[in-house]
């Protein structure tokens, strides 16, 4: 049986190298040669599609948690990116993105009125006495105009969200603004500024 040149272990794949001592020299040329690599890598993937993404899926299946992780690992690290194509995807998919969430209430009418019922709640928690009820009518009064004057939903936006998991904002005329609806949506409960 042939031995590896390196380190002396049993060679599986005829190179003179095991396959822990070949896959250290890949990577090692890999990161020497990046942009011979992406050519290569490249040239590669344009050729075998069909085989690549089948391939993929077959891996994903198998490798459900490691595939959650590393989605997890890379979005992460690329939260701007992810934002960025996340905006892109909603203000091109507009009628796609309300049409699904529109099924979604027909076929779900009893969590729609839940998650309806959980943020009017919220709400009414969130309201302080001081608040100015006049100015916040006022804010949803504008939303509801400027709907009717550029045929586009508008949103009354909590600055500081309601509901999430680092922080909760109040419901008063500081913490409100008049923002498309595509915008709203995009910045969900996951931005505000000064976020941590």
């Amino acid at each position: 049986m042939k031995t590896c040149k390196k380190c002396g272990g049993t060679d599986r794949n005829n190179s003179g190298k095991c396959r822990p001592c070949q896959a250290v020299r890949s990577k090692a040329y890999s990161a020497a040669n990046l942009d011979k690599e992406k050519v290569r890598l490249r040239a590669y993937y344009t050729s075998n599609q069909a085989m690549v993404k089948a391939t993929a899926k077959a891996w994903v299946v198998t490798n459900p948690g490691r595939h959650r992780a590393n989605n997890k690992t890379w979005k992460d690290a690329n939260r701007d990116k992810v934002r960025a194509e996340n905006r892109a995807y909603s203000a091109r998919n507009k009628d796609k993105i309300a049409a699904k969430g529109r099924a979604w209430r027909t076929a779900n009418p009893d969590k729609a009125n839940t998650n309806t019922a959980k943020r009017r709640a919220t709400k009414l928690q969130a309201t302080p006495a001081w608040a100015d009820k006049l100015l916040i009518a006022e804010m949803y009064k504008l939303a509801h105009q400027r709907t009717k004057e550029t045929g586009f939903e508008w949103h009354v936006d909590h600055i500081v969200p309601l509901r999430s998991t680092i922080v909760c904002g109040l419901h008063w005329e500081l913490n409100l603004a008049v923002i498309t609806k595509t915008a709203n949506l995009s910045k969900s409960n996951r931005r505000w500024p000064d976020m941590p």
